[in-house]
Order: structure tokens, then sequence, then C-alpha cells
């Protein structure tokens, strides 16, 4: 295919990108009937199905169980999720349908989160809490964010993340934290990351706000994440279970095994074939292209690109209460082996037996990068002795380890260039991502609850 055939996809693509977050994606009205398949029971799915009419549509999860990576698990009395699934109430139509969804069972909780560095534990976000740091990282910090370029300059949201975080919050706060944090998580170089998923995700504090901080002053509202909801009892499955009450229609244990695009039909795992009008796919995209027999060879390219993060899980029971008050602890330094930890009891104290506490460890990996799970274990139990965090007589009663294949999808180069190319060729035969791994972007639960709604309304 030419340059220019391909620039021409890319702004159909464009378009249909800019109908579909509208609602204004064109469907032909054949029948109010038309039979919709969606691939994936997890949270964009269930959402997705849960607002189409009875009849409209089949719903099919390879999983014998629904929720996707939101679900629970129980291990030797306690309660564990794929890690932390918090819901994050930052609009009132997010809160609105939380509590439709799962009336009077949710907690609101006021976020307590904290950075370990310098051999500390700083109040989240480090940006905006420099207090009981040495005073020569407080002084590079504070300098260099009031001299970052982004207060005399309009940044553009091009360059790299490397140096929009630079430009934002100076070469201080970047060296302490930013830097060795998100390189961490993202397993590369940070100049290999676009910035434009950074504006939403990453709070950029006051002048104000950053010397305050320098006092002991704690600003608790920054963030999207600033409070979140949980559910009071059975972990985040609590609320997938709620979300699936009244959706009749789900074959669990059968996956898509292939799809067959220009027929509009699919085959399942079963051997079965079934033909749809529209086709809702929230599984990984790359994953999605694979399965689509006839998808041309610049599309198949397109998908090759797209790179994401895998997350190796290790939920920990322990044998006492409260190891730490906070929600979750992030870990720039790299030699620590996990970007981040939770405390699941702190969300709500019955995932656990009475008198214990229960973690949850993240270790970002790359895709093909093979793990040794006990060397892992042990290297992550002396990291958190080392921090405090475990005491000498403290011991795991409980263990249970999940590898999260995709996690985190990156935002890079090739993400930019191979998405318009990709989604002009689904929009072409009726196919519609949906969901963090299905549009290859990145959503909280709120968003991914509101974005089905607005699916199912396209598609009705």
């Amino acid at each position: 295919m030419s340059e220019n055939a391909i620039a021409r996809m890319q702004v159909k693509a464009t378009i249909a990108q800019f109908r579909f977050h509208y609602n204004e994606t064109p469907v032909e009205h054949k029948d109010i009937l038309t039979m919709i398949i969606i691939i994936g029971a997890g949270l964009a799915g269930l959402s997705i199905a849960r607002s189409l009419s009875l009849g409209s549509y089949r719903l099919f999860e390879k999983e014998s169980s629904i929720g996707g990576l939101c679900r629970s698990f129980q291990c030797d009395g306690f309660t564990f999720d794929y890690t932390g699934h918090l819901l994050h109430g930052k609009s009132s139509a997010a809160v609105k349908t939380f509590k439709k969804i799962l009336p009077e069972q949710l907690l609101r909780i006021k976020r307590n989160a904290a950075i370990y560095v310098q051999k500390r534990f700083v109040p989240y976000p480090f940006q905006a809490h420099l207090f009981g740091l040495p005073t020569p990282v407080v002084r590079e910090c504070v300098l260099g964010f009031l001299s970052a370029p982004a207060r005399r300059t309009h940044i553009p949201y091009h360059i790299n993340f490397r140096r929009w975080v630079r430009a934002h919050f100076g070469a201080g706060i970047a060296r302490h934290f930013f830097i060795p944090y998100n390189e961490k998580l993202w397993c590369r170089d940070l100049r290999q990351l676009v910035s434009s998923w950074a504006a939403r995700a990453v709070p950029v504090p006051t002048v104000q706000e950053v010397l305050r901080g320098t006092l002991g002053a704690v600003t608790s509202g920054l963030g999207y994440n600033a409070s979140f909801y949980y559910p009071v009892r059975g972990g985040i499955q609590t609320f997938m279970s709620a979300l699936a009450d009244g959706i009749p229609d789900i074959t669990t244990g059968c996956g898509v095994r292939a799809v067959h695009a220009k027929q509009q039909m699919v085959t399942l795992d079963d051997g079965r074939t079934q033909r749809y009008e529209r086709l809702v796919s929230t599984i990984p995209l790359p994953d999605l292209i694979a399965m689509i027999e006839d998808a041309p060879r610049v599309v198949r390219r397109a998908a090759a690109q797209l790179s994401f993060v895998s997350v190796y899980n290790i939920n920990l029971g322990i044998n006492r209460p409260q190891v730490t008050d906070r929600h979750w602890i992030y870990f720039p330094d790299p030699a620590i082996p996990f970007y981040r930890i939770g405390c699941y009891t702190n969300f709500t104290p019955h995932l656990a037996p009475a008198g214990t506490s229960s973690l949850y460890l993240e270790i970002a990996l790359q895709p093909d990068e093979h793990v040794n799970a006990d060397t892992l274990f042990t290297r992550s139990l002396h990291s958190l002795r080392q921090c405090g965090l475990l005491l000498p007589s403290d011991y795991i009663v409980a263990r249970c380890d999940k590898l999260i294949r995709c996690a985190y999808v990156v935002f890079d180069a090739a993400r930019q260039q191979a998405l318009p190319i990709i989604f002009s060729y689904l929009h072409q035969h009726h196919i519609i991502p949906a969901g963090r791994y299905g549009r290859w972007d990145y959503a909280s639960m709120h968003d991914t609850i509101l974005q089905g709604q607005r699916i199912a309304r396209t598609l009705l």
C-alpha cells in the first residue's frame, strides 16, 4: 500500500474516532434487534451489555468467570484482587453510576498514599510534599520547579515524556522521583514515550502548593485519585458481579477463536460460528488483529508496533494488623523490585482474617521477560524489611502470585502512527474497539464504564 493510501486511512480513522467519541458514529438501522457480538466480559464488555436491550447481543468470555482483570479470588482466608482496582469518582455521573450498580455497599475513601524516597516516606504526590527530605534535595527540587520552562512558556504536546517532566517540574523533582519511577514502571528510556497522556495523569501543583509542601503542609486534593470507592466486602469482584446482574446472555468458558471480518462472522472456541452486524472487542488490540484471518498486511504490521508492559503481582497475607496506614506506596528506587505496593486491608478490613494484613506488590516486566518467582519473592521480602514495612517478627501466612500479561499500554510514537490505520480498518468492517485494551488507551474504571454506556447508546 502506498504512503498516500495509508495517509487516507489515517484521515478516515481520525474522523471516525471523532464521531465515535461524540456518539456520532453512523449506524445502519436495519432492525432494532441488530445482532451485536461482544468479546470479553470484563468491565467494558459488561458495561456495554448492561446498557443494551435484551436479545440484541451475545457476550462471550473465554474464562470460566466474568470480570477480566477486575476480579477477586480467595487464598487461605484472604480476598485478593488482580492488584488494586479502585473506583475513582471525579465526576458526579461516575459516582451516580457506581451507586446505582452497587447501592449502599460502597465505601468512599480519602486517599492516603506515599512515596518511599531517600529512605523515608513522604506524602503523595511527591512534587507537592518535599518536607522532611534532606535540605540539598529540597533546595534542588524547589529551585528547579521555580525555573522550569513550563512556568515561562507553552510546552508543545508532542515532546517526549522525559522532556515534559523536566519542563514542568524542573531537574530536581525529575531526578529524584519522576524519571526513576517511570523508567521502572515503563521498562524503557522515557525519551521513547510521548507526553500526550501525561496532562490527565500527572498533577502539576502551583508554586504556593510546592512551597507549602516544603513546610509540612499536606495538599490532599491533587490528582484524579484523591478519593475513591471500594466494596465493603468481597473485593472488586462484588462490584463486577453486581454489574453483571441483569445481563442474562453471558457465555463463559467460550471465547472467540477467529474473526472473519469480510463475512461478518466469528468462530468460537467450541467450533461454532456466529454472524454479527456489529462486533465489539474489549480484548487487547494486537490480539484482536491476530485473530482476524483476513486482516491486510498493513494492519498487521501496525498492530505489531503496539507495545505494552506486563505486571507480576505478588499478593501477601501477613500475621500482623496494619503493617502500614497507607492505601498505596510508590517506590522509585531501582534497587527495589516493585514499583508500587498497596494494602487491601486499608480499603476494608473484611478482606482478611482478624489480626492480619494483606498487601499487593506490583513489579513491571517486559512482555517476554522471564522471572524466577522465588527469587523475586525473596528480593521483595528483603525490600519490605529494609523499608521498615515488615518487622523481624512478621511472617507470611498467605501468598498468591499472578502474572498480568497486558497491564499498561505504552504511549510511544509507534502507537500514534499505528492506531489510525487499525481503527480505520476496524471501522470499515463494523468492528468497535472498547475499553482500555480494546482502544489501546489509558482508562480508569469509571472512564471505561461511561465509555461502555456511550457505545451502547451508539449501537442502539
